[in-house]
This record gives C-alpha cells, sequence and structure tokens, in this order.
C-alpha cells in the first residue's frame, strides 16, 4: 500500500498519485489472480476502499482549496461535515 501520513490521510499529489497507482495494479489483481481468495481477498478488499475513501477525500480537500465558494455545496451534497 502506497506510504501516508501517519493516521493514513493523503496530504500531498505525490502521495495520491502513488495512491492511484496502487489502486490500479490492485483492481487488475483483484480482477485476474483467481488464485487470491478468502481472507487475503476480503483483506485486500478492505484495503481498496479504505485507500479508496482516502483518495476521494484528498480530492475534496484539494477543491475547496482551489475554490472555497463551493463549501455550501459540499456540504448539501454531504461530501463534507459542517
Amino acid at each position: 500500500m502506497p506510504r501516508k501520513s501517519s493516521g493514513g490521510k493523503i496530504e500531498t499529489a505525490e502521495q495520491y498519485e502513488k495512491s492511484l497507482k496502487w489502486m490500479v495494479d490492485k483492481s487488475l489483481e483483484l480482477e485476474q489472480d483467481s488464485s487470491l481468495k478468502g481472507e487475503s481477498r476480503a483483506k485486500l478488499l478492505r484495503t481498496y476502499d479504505y485507500v479508496s475513501d482516502q483518495v476521494e477525500q484528498y480530492r475534496i480537500r484539494t477543491y475547496l482549496e482551489s475554490c472555497p465558494s463551493n463549501r455550501q455545496s459540499y456540504i448539501k451534497m454531504k461530501l463534507i461535515d459542517v
């Protein structure tokens, strides 16, 4: 899994890019590796979901930093908390 800061939060564009690459690699592994079963597959899926959530949170933060006027829209869409 790509290295992130403590707590798993993606904080830099480099971490974001590495996380995206990891997600692509692991999605191919999940799709193509028929020997990946049981708890190994379940653990990888949990990790994939976690990384995916962190990627989305990074995107939201960077969008808000670049255009803070969209904050109310993000709140209405329940993408961020008040």
